[in-house]
């Protein structure tokens, strides 16, 4: 999923983590790890560069994410891009 998102590719829903295919999550990795069911592997990009991303996830049962949920991630990560990266930018002054 971080190969996707330094690849500047769409953010990733992963609707259950226990059937999701392996070129999409490596499942014992997250299984060990996180815990997580399902997730929302959401990439903040900025003029080609990757800011930080943001992981919404449900623990304990499969989540489907619904279009209209999508693309409130997707608008979210979009008005909140510029904080992020002032956010991060301030860490350096």
């Amino acid at each position: 999923m971080f190969a996707a998102a330094l690849r500047a590719e769409p953010s990733i829903f992963v609707e259950d983590v226990e059937t999701a295919e392996p070129q999409v999550l490596n499942r014992e990795y997250e299984k060990k790890y996180f815990g997580h069911r399902a997730l929302i592997h959401a990439h903040i990009r900025q003029d080609g560069q990757l800011w930080g991303i943001l992981q919404p996830c449900i623990f304990g049962h499969p989540r489907i994410w619904t279009e209209y949920e999508r693309g409130v991630i997707n608008n979210l990560v979009e008005k909140i891009t510029p904080f992020i990266v002032d956010y991060v930018k301030s860490a350096f002054d």
